[in-house]
Order: C-alpha cells, then structure tokens, then sequence
C-alpha cells in the first residue's frame, strides 16, 4: 500500500518536474522573437506526447517537434504577427478616436474581437501543425475551420487563455509555469477537436494525415 502511494507521488512529483523543464524550454526558445512559432508548436507537441500520453522523453521530443515544425510554424507566425500587428494598430487609433469623444472610435472593439478570434486560430494553427500533415495553405485553412465550427471548444480555449494571462498579469513571476497549465488545458480542448479528424486505424501520438 505504501509502494503504490510512493509511486503515485513520485509520479506527480515527475509531472511536475517535467512541467517547470518544458516550460524553461518553451520560455528560452521563445527568445529571439521569430521562433515563437515552432516553439508553441513544439510546446503543444511534447505537452501531448510526453506529459499526457506518458511516451519517450521531454528533450527528445521538443527537439523533434522543434526540428520538424521550424519552417511551416515560422512562416505561420510571421503572418500571424503581421495580422496582429495591424489589428493592434487599429484598435491603437480607433480607442484614441473614442476617448477623444467621437462615436466612430467605437470600431476598436469590433477590431478588439477581431484579434481575439486570430489569436484563437493561432493557436489551432501551431496545434494542428504539431498534429497533422499537410502544406501551409492547408494547415491555415483547415484550423480556420475549427476555429469558426467548434464554437463552444473555441470559447473554452479562449476562457484558458484569458486566464492564463490574468494570471501572470496578476503575479508576474507565475510566466514561469503558466504556458505548460495553459498547454496542458488547451491539450484536452484542442484533442477534443482533433479526435473528429484522425482517421481511426492511424490514431497514434506522431502527426496524422489530415482526413
């Protein structure tokens, strides 16, 4: 009895430890800016693979994910920021048309949703890259799919990241661990969704054929 309650407590002590490395991880590849993109891929990819279904190991597979995704999740991100980017500039100049008391800067909260929304195709898009093969123009209309079919699993995803950042908005230091949480929740979110599209006899952990 003391064994099996040893075991199960080494276990979470394992996840934890895992964790607070993965996030490191994610945290330092994220640094040059322009990687962010694989790195969330990458982030997701380990979070399902190694943290979830409990297969190989944490540095091998942010390693591989990393490798593999670098290219297609770069030039996704490249045009998710430019589209955010834009996005925020609007809403920049649309709220300081509305303080400045004219109607017409109310538009920065149409523009304001409209960020939300890319922000959640954003992150279906580095999910489904880490999960699914398939060209660039493919992988961004495919999640864009997602995004706007699975409402309810888009609005949940949205509620983890909205607290996620509160969070960290809250108590700065918890960046150290908030993306893995935030991950971990997105991870059951998004395979919800997924699960509808991998065909049945090629359902493993490594990246699917898009069916």
């Amino acid at each position: 009895m003391n064994t099996e309650h040893d075991n199960t407590l080494l276990s979470i002590l394992g996840k934890i430890t895992d964790s607070l490395l993965l996030c490191l991880l994610y945290l330092l590849s994220c640094l040059p800016i322009i990687t962010i993109g694989a790195a969330t891929t990458a982030l997701y990819y380990t979070t399902h693979k190694v943290l979830r279904c409990d297969r190989s190991y944490l540095w091998k597979e942010y390693k591989r994910a990393w490798k593999e995704n670098f290219k297609q999740a770069t030039i996704c991100w490249l045009i998710f920021a430019g589209i955010g980017a834009l996005l925020g500039f609007d809403i920049y100049v649309m709220y300081g048309i509305f303080r400045a008391g004219s109607p017409y800067g109310s538009a920065y909260v149409f523009f304001a949703v409209l960020l939300m929304a890319e922000i959640l195709w954003m992150v279906y898009t580095f999910a489904y890259i880490a999960r699914f093969q398939n060209s660039t123009k493919e992988v961004l209309r495919n999640s864009a799919i997602m995004t706007v079919i699975h409402i309810p699993k888009s609005l949940a995803l949205l509620a983890v990241l909205g607290v996620g950042a509160f969070l960290v908005w809250l108590i700065p230091p918890l960046f150290l661990i908030i993306p893995v949480l935030c991950a971990w929740f997105a991870e059951v979110i998004l395979e919800s969704v997924f699960v509808n599209y991998i065909k049945e006899e090629d359902r493993e952990d490594g990246k699917e054929d898009f069916s």
